[in-house]
């Protein structure tokens, strides 16, 4: 990991991101890993799932939205990168940031995509 005018380089197969992104992510993977253990798992996103749920008093409708873009979508594809995608499966915040930042390259912004058309169905 090398830091060049103020850009991050992970790796050479992930784009370059900002340290503002990198910060932005860190606060997002932090409230996802509420027992702060330095990585988070699939049980995060189920979690974060009830808490909207209980808070915002989703129709059933939009439940299934929900469960669908956070778990299959967020967690899936996202957070995982599509590998190992299991309930025992740990991402740590560095494979969360570079497999997250993966989608940011134009070839693979399908999974914007997926949460749009899903959204539209």
């Amino acid at each position: 990991m090398s830091t060049e005018n103020n850009v991050e380089i992970m790796n050479t197969n992930a784009p370059k991101t900002s340290m503002l992104w990198r910060r932005k992510m860190k606060t997002y993977f932090d409230s996802l890993d509420k027992r702060g253990s330095g990585y988070i798992q699939k049980s995060d996103f189920v979690r974060r799932f009830e808490h909207i749920k209980r808070v915002y008093r989703l129709s059933p409708t939009v439940q299934e939205a929900f469960n669908h873009i956070l778990l299959t979508i967020f967690w899936g594809e996202m957070a995982t990168c599509g590998v190992d995608t299991g309930d025992s499966r740990k991402v740590y915040f560095h494979e969360f940031v570079t497999n997250t930042s993966m989608n940011l390259i134009p070839e693979n912004v399908q999974v914007f995509k997926k949460v749009l058309e899903y959204l539209a169905r």
